[in-house]
């Protein structure tokens, strides 16, 4: 027997090899001849003989009957073959792939192929490769975006769902807001009127109760709408200067008056290093801090509460402040305090029973400290008190500057002119309330109960100011402003202040409104001087107003003489109260002095008379005998001209002589003044010169403004003292202002 050459074993191998290699990566290779036949040079598979029985290599093969998924393919290689341009190709292209497709075998089982056309060599290849790997991986990519679009469909629904929800609790906060405020608006307008009339004591006690459970009920309705603002992201924080000391000083004087009733030592510390002047949100910075100090109060019935404030040791940022509030209270157990900062929830249920409250309070502070960028912790002991820490981030800020108000027309000018204003409110309530407010003032009140009826009262009358209620039926309250500008836009010659009265406290009715044109707006429910102070300031007297006849002018010095009667009735009846303790009718008698006296001209008795409640609330008799017998004197001492300018009747001789139409001027100025001392005592004690430096310069500038030459020069000297650096001069002119402050006396003529 004759062996089988060399050569013809080793090509028999190589094609065995070939044969073993296409079929494991399952690969079937064709050649295309010059007629467009196809030459199958592979060894066959047997997944390419179930499909195309009866071939083996070397067999000529038609490619597009075996195959018909590649009749869209064919054509396309072609032109890769024979070096063309294929249809929505940029360039020649030397290989070509084309899409998967599928085929199934006799047994049912489905293959996946793909094909190449190739040109190398000058030869036209053809590659028809199994790409089951491919196949499915691309079908777990288009199961993943399939899964992804579904997912993005999802979110894109639920973000829906939730704008629709948010939109929808907006709105219905917004409408219970309105609903709630409204009626409460009558609820405590009318008992802050009654407190002002004739009381037996019994019946003050009882307008007391009805102002406190009205205030307590405000209280909640605002806490609500801070919990809402903050889930819903509407809480928007200010940016402002403030002084630090003073925010931490008014906080622990609010709450002091509450300690000493109970008999407890509040107290407050701000370390060295502590900086006095940031840039942030004050108020939010003081609700934070009245929410604890309140809170801890509210549990402690003997002992202490303390505030500490001190810079963050842990934090490389100078306006991360850290505060720090202890007290001497009950204590709270170990496993209540995980769940002390979840709204509606507080540490035990007794406890709701016995102090009240509905658990808002110390949720609410822990989104607001953590809107300022801090965060909150407590520690407790049962029987021992607790510790709340929270820290908050702040931008180093500037010194304030004592800038006094502009030179405006003094508000008693519009409140004493005859106005005559177009109050519009669908509740009755609300109209007679606002009546009864301005009832002792000479302004003619014309009512509308909807806003097609304001506007055609717009229309046909002429007003000087208008109230207008932003949720009224037929035309709301922004459409009648809306209507109002456009008609000022196109060729009135004047414009008609208009305020807004809306029980909504969100951010977006304020900004509603102002986008409406209304120049002012009043949040439900509304303080008689809130009120008062809208129209002085906002009012438009009109020139013919100005000229006061003999009949208006006795009238209106008529209605200020029965002012003063009132008040001197009501001092007499202070020292009675006193007398017997009954700090209640003080408190009664002081607040209507406070909310009245710049109503009539007399700003003097709004300051005693807040003077007075408050040393009643403090239950002081000492300081309230004080009080009252300054506010004799100054009673004693006023006589009415025909212009109703209460004038001071010549005394010792004063220090400083000023004009009559001065008054609320220089008495804000002076009010500024005392309270930005503490400011100046702070920026001494670390040396901050720049901020001495403005306060002796506008000290310097409003002195002489003003009409005190004392004064003037005092901001002179410590404005040249922080220019050169000399801390020494610096506590004696501090005295010097001080003592200047404690004994000018003014007299206006």
């Amino acid at each position: 027997m004759s062996e089988t050459p060399q050569p013809a074993k080793q090509l028999h191998r190589a094609f065995e090899d070939v044969a073993r290699l296409t079929a494991a990566v399952g690969l079937v290779i064709f050649e295309r001849g010059p007629r467009g036949e196809f030459t199958l040079l592979s060894p066959p598979p047997d997944w390419f003989q179930n499909l195309v029985p009866n071939v083996q290599a070397g067999s000529m093969v038609s490619v597009a009957q075996a195959f018909p998924a590649l009749d869209a393919f064919l054509p396309e290689a072609e032109a890769v073959w024979n070096g063309e341009t294929r249809e929505g190709a940029s360039e020649l292209e030397s290989e070509l792939a084309s899409d998967l497709w599928s085929e199934v075998q006799a047994s049912g089982e489905e293959l996946h192929f793909r094909a190449r056309a190739l040109k190398a060599d000058g030869r036209h290849w053809l590659l028809l490769e199994l790409a089951t790997r491919l196949y499915h991986e691309r079908q777990l990519v288009l199961q993943y975006a399939h899964d992804l679009a579904l997912q993005n469909d999802t979110i894109l629904r639920l973000n829906l769902e939730v704008e629709r929800a948010t939109k929808a609790k907006s709105d219905f906060l917004a409408m219970m807001s309105h609903e709630i405020r409204t009626p409460l608006n009558a609820i405590l307008g009318m008992a802050e009127l009654m407190a002002e009339t004739e009381l037996t004591a019994e019946q003050q006690k009882y307008v007391g109760t009805f102002q406190r459970a009205g205030s307590n009920l405000l209280t909640l309705i605002n806490d609500i709408l801070d919990l809402s603002k903050v889930e819903s992201g509407n809480l928007k924080l200010e940016s402002e200067n403030f002084n630090l000391f003073d925010v931490a000083g008014s906080a622990i004087d609010l709450v002091k008056v509450k300690a000493r009733e109970k008999g407890i030592t509040v107290t407050h510390e701000i370390t060295p290093g502590t900086p006095c002047y940031l840039r942030g949100d004050d108020l939010r910075l003081r609700q934070v801090l009245l929410n604890l100090l309140g809170n801890s109060l509210k549990f402690t019935h003997q002992g202490s509460v303390r505030l500490k404030v001190e810079p963050e040791p842990d934090a490389p940022d100078p306006g991360v402040v850290r505060f720090t509030i202890q007290d001497t209270g009950i204590g709270i157990a170990k496993d209540q305090l995980p769940d002390l900062f979840q709204t509606f929830t507080q540490a035990d249920s007794s406890i709701t029973r016995k102090y009240g409250g509905t658990g808002l309070g110390l949720a609410i502070t822990k989104k607001l400290v953590e809107a300022m960028g801090g965060s909150i912790c407590v520690e407790s002991t049962p029987g021992e008190g607790s510790t709340f820490f929270f820290t908050a981030r702040f931008g180093i800020g500037q010194a304030l500057a004592v800038v006094p108000p502009a030179k405006t027309e003094a508000p008693t000018s519009a409140l004493a002119a005859r106005l005559r204003i177009l109050v519009a409110d669908d509740s009755e309530d609300n109209r007679f309330l606002i009546s009864s407010y301005l009832k002792s003032l000479p302004y003619q009140l014309d009512f509308a109960e909807n806003g097609a009826i304001a506007l055609e009262k717009l229309r046909t009358g002429v007003y000087d100011l208008a109230l207008v209620d932003v949720h009224m039926p037929e035309r709301d309250g922004y459409a009648v402003a809306r209507n109002v500008r456009d008609h000022e836009g196109s060729g009135s010659d004047r414009t008609l202040p208009l305020i807004a009265l809306t029980a909504d406290a969100y951010p977006s009715a304020i900004e509603k409104s102002v986008a409406a044109g209304f120049n002012a707006y009043l949040t439900k429910p509304i303080r008689k001087q809130t009120l008062l102070e809208a129209i002085a300031r906002h009012a438009g007297v009109r020139e013919q107003h100005q000229v006061k006849d003999e009949g208006e002018s006795h009238s209106l010095t008529s209605l200020a003489s029965e002012y003063l009667k009132s008040s001197r009735k009501k001092a007499a009846k202070i020292v009675a109260a006193i007398g017997s303790e009954d700090f209640d009718a003080v408190r009664t008698a002081g607040h209507n002095m406070k909310g009245t006296g710049t109503a009539y001209g007399f700003p003097r008795v709004t300051e005693l008379g807040g003077s007075i409640e408050r040393s009643a609330v403090e239950r002081d008799a000492s300081a309230v005998r004080t009080v009252v017998h300054d506010l004799i004197a100054y009673l004693d001492q006023i006589t009415l001209e025909e212009d109703l300018k209460p004038k001071v009747q010549p005394g010792n001789v004063p220090r400083v002589s000023l004009k009559n139409s001065m008054r609320s001027l220089v008495t804000m100025f002076i009010e500024r003044l005392r309270a930005g001392a503490p400011g100046l005592q702070d920026a001494i004690k670390y040396a901050d010169f720049p901020a001495i430096r403005i306060f002796g310069h506008n000290l310097k500038g409003n002195g002489a403004n003003f009409g005190f030459p004392v004064l003037s020069q005092l901001g002179d000297r410590l404005e040249s003292a922080a220019l050169s650096n000399e801390l020494g001069p610096m506590e004696a002119l501090l005295g010097e202002l001080r003592q200047y402050l404690d004994s000018v006396v003014i007299e206006y003529q």
